[in-house]
């Protein structure tokens, strides 16, 4: 899925997933039963565990090492903000993606209950996130996980805790209602402050003048 080749034998000790290894044997990923067979050995504790210790580090940035940016220009003359993370930072998720992205699945799947679901959707990686963005696509399968259960009255109810980009992301997954799509121009209305932006989207202008298709209610 992503670009970034892990070594072989690559473990960081800060992710004690020993009882997940057998997710590294990708080879039979595929062979019938084999993926349903080993979810099927996952509790709520399991899959809870895994995705704290995400959220922990990639979301809270505890234990998360940064570079000196302003250093590197220095030393350099070069301004690279994917290097932000150090890049063994990065290689531990790329490292433990499919454990991340298998708990979220289990969770969403078998466990209406777990806030760290929506954890990800609200929560933004600290830093900059590697070129292939691992942690946006954990956060987009979220939103995804979140809309199929409860439709968008969570992000108009939240609205402000979620990147506007998303919803761009969901309407091109799933068909918006135009009743929707009213929800989210009402709930943007009653914002204090005038329009809520993503670095380059403006989600009052995409809902109003932008590319987004809206089916039937």
């Amino acid at each position: 899925m992503f670009r970034r080749v892990v070594p072989a034998g690559y473990t960081d000790p800060r992710f004690a997933l020993s009882d997940l290894q057998w997710i590294a044997d990708k080879a039979n990923f595929t062979d019938p039963g084999y993926l349903e067979g080993h979810l099927g050995r996952f509790t709520f504790q399991t899959a809870e565990s895994t995705l704290e210790k995400y959220i922990s580090f990639r979301l809270k940035g505890i234990g998360l090492r940064r570079n000196d940016l302003n250093q590197q220009f220095r030393d350099t003359g070069v301004l690279d903000p994917l290097q932000d993370v150090c890049a063994e930072d990065h290689l531990a998720v790329y490292r433990y993606f499919d454990a991340f992205w298998l708990a979220l699945h289990w969770l969403g799947t078998r466990a209406r209950d777990s806030a760290r679901v929506w954890d990800l959707v609200t929560m933004d990686p600290i830093g900059v996130p590697d070129f292939d963005s691992p942690e946006l696509w954990l956060q987009r399968r979220a939103a995804l996980i979140t809309y199929d259960r409860s439709g968008m009255a969570p992000f108009e109810a939240h609205l402000t805790s979620v990147r506007p980009e998303l919803f761009q992301f969901l309407a091109l997954m799933r068909p918006i209602t135009h009743e929707e799509k009213c929800g989210l121009l009402d709930a943007l209305a009653r914002l204090p402050e005038e329009g809520y932006f993503g670095d380059s989207f403006d989600l009052g202008l995409w809902l109003e003048e932008g590319d987004l298709q809206v089916g039937e209610d």
